[in-house]
C-alpha cells in the first residue's frame, strides 16, 4: 500500500540490508537457508519472514521499520545431509528439542530499524535490532559417574536467545575505486565453552563483526576484495571459537557478447584454519529467462568452516 511518502508491506517478505557480498553482518532481518551450505546463489540463501514493514521517504533518505511477530530460524541441513556441520561430542548425545520453538506472541516479536541515505558522494545506512538470534545456542548438560567422575551421558538442548544489534554500512566512490565498509555490534551472543563451571557449557559475550572491501574495474573485469573479521569481546581462552576469526573473499567477473556470457570466480579464504571455498562459474544467457550455467565448488584444507567439507567437493 503506497501513501505518498509512506508505504506499508504486510506478509511474507525477503528483506536484504548491508553492503557485504556473501557475508551476513548487518543483514539481520531475513534468516539464511543453509540446507546446501553456502552453495546457492546469494539471492537464494535468504528466506522470507512474516512481517509488517513501514518505509518513510524524505528527500534521498529512508527510514524503515520491520516488526515480525513470527520467529523464523536459520534452516540447517538435516541429519543425513553431507552439509551438516561436524559436532565433536565425546560421546553420542541425546537431543532435547523442547525449547527450540519460539511461541508466536507479542513479547516474542522481533523488531528492526534502518536509516539509509544516498547521494552522489556516499551511500550509507544505520541499522539496529532486538531479535531472537537465528542460530540456536546448544545447552549441554553432562551426566557424570559420581564415583569415577567419568562422563556417562550428554543432553543437548537447542534454544534461541535474544540479542541486541547496532551497526551500519557505507559505499563510497574514490576515483576509480568503490570503498565499502560494514560493521555490527552484537550484545548477548552465546558461545560454547570448555569451562566446567559454565552453566550448560555456554558463556554470554558481546562481539563485533565487520568488513572492509574494495571494488575496481580493470579492462572490463569487475574485481572485488573483502576482509572480514569477527571479534569476541572480553575473550575467555576456553571458548571454542577463536577470539579473532579472519576471512577474505575475492571476486572476478566479466561479461562477453553484450552480457550474454558471464565468467566469474568467487572465493572464500579462511585465515585461521587455512581453508577455502573456490567457485568458478560460467553463465550463458541463452534467451530471456533461460540461462545455462556450469561451475564447480572446490573445497581446500582439512579444518574450519570450509576445510571440514573437503570430502564434499561437488560439481
Amino acid at each position: 500500500m503506497y501513501l505518498g511518502s509512506f508505504d506499508f508491506r504486510i506478509g511474507k517478505q525477503q528483506i536484504i540490508w548491508g553492503k557485504a557480498e556473501g557475508v551476513f553482518i548487518t543483514d539481520i532481518v531475513s534468516p539464511k537457508d543453509l540446507r546446501e551450505f553456502l552453495l546457492p546463489d546469494f539471492e537464494e540463501i535468504r528466506t522470507g519472514i512474516t512481517a509488517f514493514t513501514i518505509n518513510y521517504y524524505f528527500g534521498n533518505k529512508t527510514i524503515e521499520a520491520v516488526w515480525s511477530p513470527v520467529f523464523t530460524p536459520t534452516q540447517m541441513p538435516p541429519e543425513s545431509s553431507i552439509w551438516r556441520p561436524e559436532q565433536n561430542f565425546p560421546i553420542e548425545p541425546d537431543f532435547d528439542f523442547s525449547a527450540k520453538e519460539i511461541t508466536p506472541k507479542l513479547e516474542n516479536s522481533d523488531l528492526f530499524l534502518r536509516f539509509s541515505a544516498m547521494s552522489s558522494n556516499i551511500d550509507y545506512e544505520l541499522v539496529g535490532g532486538y531479535f531472537f538470534y537465528d542460530d540456536p545456542a546448544m545447552h549441554i548438560t553432562r551426566q557424570m559417574n559420581t564415583e569415577t567422575q567419568e562422563l556417562t551421558g550428554l543432553t543437548v538442548r537447542p534454544e534461541h536467545h535474544r540479542v541486541a544489534m547496532a551497526g551500519g554500512s557505507f559505499s563510497l566512490p574514490v576515483g576509480p575505486l568503490i570503498i565499502r565498509g560494514e560493521g555490527g555490534y552484537y550484545s548477548g551472543r552465546n558461545f560454547q565453552t570448555e569451562n566446567p563451571a559454565a552453566k550448560d557449557a555456554l558463556t554470554e559475550k558481546d562481539n563485533l563483526h565487520y568488513m572492509a572491501g574494495i571494488d575496481y574495474t580493470l579492462a572490463g573485469i569487475k574485481l572485488s576484495v573483502q576482509f572480514i573479521q569477527e571479534n569476541i569481546l572480553d575473550y575467555d581462552p576456553e571458548i571454542q571459537n577463536d577470539e579473532f576469526d579472519n576471512t577474505m573473499t575475492f571476486l572476478a567477473k566479466k561479461d562477453f557478447f553484450r552480457e550474454k556470457l558471464w565468467v566469474e570466480l568467487f572465493s572464500y579464504i579462511g585465515f585461521n584454519n587455512e581453508d577455502a571455498l573456490i567457485r568458478p562459474k560460467v553463465t550463458w544467457s541463452f534467451d530471456d529467462g533461460f540461462d545455462i550455467l556450469a561451475g564447480a565448488n572446490i573445497f581446500t584444507g582439512n579444518r574450519g568452516r570450509f576445510g571440514q567439507s573437503l570430502r564434499r567437493t561437488t560439481f
